[in-house]
């Protein structure tokens, strides 16, 4: 029987397994643009100070009672617009945790009256990512031409997308 995922806002206990799990896929090197081998110690102050900032929205994915995934929605520097991160263990993908996440971000970026924007930036060879988002509605607006440079010097590109809430 598979194990039951859910979804909840993150608290300060959660810390270290977010700290866990952006380790881990930063290791992978290919889905995020955090280094791999990046001091866990630190992701932990990072994501204290995340968990506990009143304008950052973050929720944790839960598998087997442990933290095995995070979103969260951050504001931007434009007033109004807010970004997306989002991170899941390599043993947790593909079982729906992901449109999990985005579902819980987006369905409070739905009912936030500050919020007019989302937007995220995706690496165009997560295939499975660019799905998700595209399945909830999210356009592309653009690509970043070596916009990122790895830690071996190699320059990335990122595919920009956004997604606007629903008013009535």
């Amino acid at each position: 029987m598979a194990e039951e995922l859910t979804v909840e806002v993150a608290t300060p206990d959660d810390v270290p397994g977010i700290a866990r799990v952006m380790r881990g896929v930063a290791d992978e090197g290919r889905w995020i643009g955090t280094p791999a081998g990046t001091d866990v110690a630190a992701l932990e102050e990072r994501f204290a100070a995340t968990v506990a900032d009143p304008g950052t929205h973050v929720l944790v994915l839960r598998g087997g009672g442990d933290v095995v995934g995070l979103a969260s929605l951050t504001r931007e520097h434009v007033r109004g617009a807010h970004g997306v991160g989002m991170s899941i263990a390599a043993d947790w993908r593909r079982r729906g945790g992901g449109g999990l996440l985005l579902d819980g971000l987006l369905d409070h970026a739905a009912t936030d009256p500050d919020v007019h924007k989302v937007e995220l930036q995706v690496w165009p060879h997560n295939g499975g990512a660019i799905a998700l988002y595209v399945s909830r509605g999210f356009v592309v607006e653009g690509i970043l031409r070596d916009h990122w440079r790895r830690p071996d010097g190699a320059l990335w590109s990122s595919m920009i997308m956004g997604w606007w809430p629903p008013r009535g």
